[in-house]
């Protein structure tokens, strides 16, 4: 016995399915990505703050690695510290 009398049904029910699961992950996900967005731009702001420290030659170079790279340009910038 199957739930679903035949394959027109079966797909608008799992046509509405889909579209009702994707509205509640749009629900939860938009907090993620606004937290996410804050904590990159954070290091986003933090990277260049430390590319701007390097000498003028290299500052440019420094300044992109930073921009494209900023979380891990922050964390290797202090990891040479040591």
């Amino acid at each position: 016995m199957s739930l679903c009398t035949d394959q027109d049904k079966f797909n608008d029910a799992f046509y509405k399915a889909l579209k009702n699961a994707r509205k509640k992950d749009e629900k939860n996900s938009t907090g993620v990505v606004v937290v996410y967005a804050i904590i990159h731009m954070v290091f986003l702001i933090w990277g260049v703050m430390l590319a701007f420290h390097q000498p003028r030659e290299q500052r440019i170079m420094h300044i992109t690695l930073a921009a494209v790279f900023s979380p891990v340009y922050v964390l290797a910038y202090y990891l040479n510290m040591f």
